[in-house]
């Protein structure tokens, strides 16, 4: 008999695809061919190298692991006592925190030789704070009179530009029938209750088109026919109402297989004088007292078991319960006017002070806005020379005696005698005196 063993060395010496597994049952075991390895998964042949496994998502399902940034696995942090950062050599420069982020006020020159040292820098030069990027074209002094217009004027005549672009035809062209022939081919333009004509030889038929109407008259008429069809005939009473008799399975016919008008279709399918509470299929409840589907998902707990638990935001130990009133505000409000406003705000700084505009003034900011004139420059107390100086600009032909009449009466309601603007212009309009205004 020969050996298997040596049988199977020789065809696999011979065997043209090694890889692929042959068929049929084999009689030589090889490795362990037990229940138990049967069972077990195929090992990954894909292994995580040892580098890249702060990128896997192994650790993340790893339990009891503490998640870190890629960046910092495998790396010993220092103590927590310890800072992070660079001493600064030079003792000298004890500047703090505060006084890096609020520099002092530069003065004119200061300000000039830095804009100076910055005018090279692309930045400033293509995106100017506060202003835009200039080209250098040269415009010339006679075109920045707000008069002044680009082009070439032209006389005015009775042409405008819609004649010009679609002018209007004339009598001749409207009267000719080739014309109104070509528009009708191209564009469909039928007059008024124009008869379409398909050119038929009408005078061989004896007939007049304009006059001749095609159909069968009926003597009589029928009136609201659709309505008295649609309503059956005991709202017709022309129609003689009377019992028919017929088959039954005439008439189950008709119902099976007619639409009914305004109800559903019999399919066959009826309930067969079954109850309203009539249920299909076997109840799967063995006790009436069991749970089902709508108690597993709702359960049946009571309206007290639903209630939130006594001690919910709030402690039941006497002595540590914490009474406020109920007008009390905890956090931080929006508006910081409890905090004082800095003399130079950070661009990054955007906090509310309660200098800034709200949403009504947003959406409609006032009259004087677009000038960069604020509504609180209208409040500021203000000399008499500053007000003559806005009257005389706003067209009032104020005298220097009735100015200093009208100041003194608005400087008599403050306390201090301090006069502003608003306060000028309404003890203008509460005095009986009229003021005159530039025409």
């Amino acid at each position: 008999m020969p050996n298997p063993q040596e049988q199977y060395q020789r065809y696999q010496s011979t065997d043209p695809t090694p890889d692929v597994v042959p068929a049929g049952v084999g009689t030589i075991p090889t490795g362990d061919q037990s229940v138990f390895s049967c069972l077990q998964p195929a090992p990954n042949p894909v292994l995580t190298a040892a580098t890249h496994v702060k990128y896997s998502d192994e650790l993340k399902y790893d339990p009891g692991r503490i998640q870190v940034h890629s960046g910092l696995y495998g790396q010993r942090l220092l103590p927590q006592p310890v800072p992070y950062g660079r001493e600064n050599p030079c003792k000298a420069d004890a500047s703090t925190v505060h006084e890096i982020l609020n520099p002092p006020p530069v003065s004119k020159l200061m300000e000039q030789m830095n804009k100076e040292k910055e005018k090279l820098y692309h930045s400033t030069q293509k995106e100017p704070l506060g202003g835009h990027y200039n080209h250098g074209l040269y415009v010339p002094e006679y075109a920045k009179h707000p008069d002044y217009r680009f082009g070439a004027a032209s006389d005015r005549n009775q042409w405008g530009s819609k004649e010009l672009v679609c002018p209007q035809p004339t009598e001749d062209e409207m009267s000719q029938d080739e014309v109104h022939r070509r528009y009708v081919i191209s564009h469909g333009s039928f007059d008024v209750a124009e008869q379409r004509d398909r050119h038929y030889d009408w005078k061989s038929t004896g007939k007049d088109p304009k006059q001749f109407k095609f159909g069968w008259v009926d003597e009589l008429g029928v009136r609201d026919g659709v309505k008295k069809a649609m309503s059956g005939p005991a709202q017709d009473p022309e129609r003689e109402v009377g019992a028919m008799i017929v088959q039954k399975t005439v008439t189950d016919y008709k119902d099976f297989n007619t639409d009914l008008l305004g109800k559903t279709k019999k399919t066959g399918a009826g309930l067969h004088n079954l109850s309203v509470e009539h249920v299909y299929g076997a109840s799967t409840l063995k006790d009436l007292g069991a749970w089902g589907t709508k108690e597993c998902i709702e359960g049946n707990a009571t309206l007290d078991e639903q209630l939130p638990d006594p001690d919910l935001g709030r402690t039941l130990q006497p002595g540590w319960r914490n009474m406020t009133h109920e007008t009390r505000a905890f956090g931080v409000p929006n508006v910081r006017t409890d905090v004082p406003l800095p003399r130079i705000r950070s661009v990054a700084d955007n906090q509310n002070y309660g200098d800034e505009a709200d949403a009504k003034e947003l959406l409609y900011p006032a009259k004087s806005a677009w000038k960069g004139v604020q509504p609180d420059d209208f409040f500021q107390p203000r000399s008499l020379d500053e007000i003559m100086s806005v009257m005389e600009c706003a067209g009032f032909d104020l005298t220097s005696d009735q100015a200093a009449e009208v100041f003194s009466y608005a400087g008599s309601a403050h306390p201090e005698g301090l006069v502003s603007l608003e306060s000028f212009r309404h003890t203008m309009l509460d005095m009986d005196e009229a003021f005159t205004i530039k025409g």
